[in-house]
């Protein structure tokens, strides 16, 4: 395979590529339009066929709620059972498709919570996102935003030991970034 480049090329680049084809189809329907006198009935109806399923789309469409009200909601439910169960810190485990852009660190960092690496030593709670990954697993839903509750907690000692270590959220660099 010859390569052109040392990295890989991105989807951005791929997609300019949509706008050959899309100038074809649309060049092609002009000349339908202008060379046939049925090809003016057909390529309206045509635009009126997609503007009213568009427009149908955009009536019936459910949003795949998973944005920032619902990720604040779950940050809020986590500080309040965290602080209600008197953990001093706890630990975040995502389960999510590869990719998937989580984005809750600023909003822990907002509410002040401690947050460690995820271990045993800890109360882990573990955000799903969409929650239909871990459907029989999730007790709270927030949108499509799952959250299972810790399933195993340590003493108060081991807990309390554990959290000794530095608040990861303001400590650990961003993922993608360097310090």
């Amino acid at each position: 395979m010859v390569r052109f480049s040392s990295s890989p090329v991105s989807e951005y680049y791929f997609s300019n590529i949509d706008m050959i084809f899309l100038s074809l189809i649309t060049l092609n329907l002009y000349l339908f339009y202008k060379t046939f006198k049925i090809g003016k009935i057909l390529v309206i109806g045509l635009l009126i066929l997609i503007s009213f399923k568009n427009g149908y789309f955009m009536i019936t469409q459910s949003y795949y709620n998973k944005g920032y009200l619902e990720k604040k909601a779950v940050v809020s439910y986590i500080n309040q059972d965290a602080k209600s169960k008197g953990y001093p810190c706890i630990g975040i485990s995502y389960i999510t498709d590869p990719g998937e852009n989580v984005g809750f660190g600023y909003l822990f960092y907002l509410k002040g919570t401690h947050l460690i690496h995820p271990s045993l030593d800890v109360p882990v709670y573990n955000i799903v996102i969409p929650e239909e990954l871990s459907q029989k697993e999730v007790k709270q839903k927030f949108g499509h935003i799952g959250l299972i509750p810790p399933t195993t907690i340590p003493s108060r000692e081991v807990i309390e030991k554990s959290c000794q270590t530095p608040n990861t959220n303001i400590t650990d660099s961003l993922f993608g970034y360097v310090d």
